[in-house]
């Protein structure tokens, strides 16, 4: 069973706790994510002058932290980003209202349009944010377009 719980930097993640294991560190979900995939991951791409389009590919959507984040730093660059996650255990809709990320970084509606996006296909969330969700294994994704970016989480459940 799947419970919300707060990390050391104030933020939600999630717990498996028959299993052991969480969705993003316990020392902080939000500061893990923005370290490891904003800052040391897309923050290289953005320095990318020729890119127009940035694509991102995640293995696991997860809590949509990484979208979410991602989509933030898509309005602020006003670059359009299209991401592609897939996911075998989508969260409920009740699950995701349960996460606190909007509460610091602002955005609510945002955060909700992320996992109100219907799975398998592509929606133009914003003008700077396509998302496509596919409820899938990794092992039956095919890319049908090249990846500026990948974010794996090796630790992750």
């Amino acid at each position: 069973m799947r419970e919300v719980v707060l990390t050391k930097d104030g933020s939600h993640t999630i717990a498996i706790a028959e299993k052991g294991v969480t969705y993003h560190s316990v020392h902080g979900a939000v500061q893990e994510s923005m370290h490891v995939f904003i800052e040391a991951g897309l923050g290289t791409i953005l320095t990318s002058p020729d890119k127009t389009e940035i694509s991102i590919f995640e293995m696991g959507f997860g809590t949509g932290l990484n979208a979410f984040l991602s989509a933030l730093v898509a309005l602020e660059q006003q670059r359009p980003f299209f991401y592609t996650a897939v996911e075998t255990a989508p969260l409920s809709a009740e699950e995701a209202s349960l996460l606190n990320y909007s509460d610091s970084l602002g955005y609510g509606e945002l955060f909700t349009a992320l996992h109100q996006c219907a799975w398998n296909e592509a929606v133009q969330v914003n003008d700077f944010f396509t998302l496509q969700k596919l409820h899938t294994e990794l092992a039956a994704f095919s890319p049908s377009r090249p990846y500026d970016l990948v974010y794996y989480d090796a630790f992750a459940p």
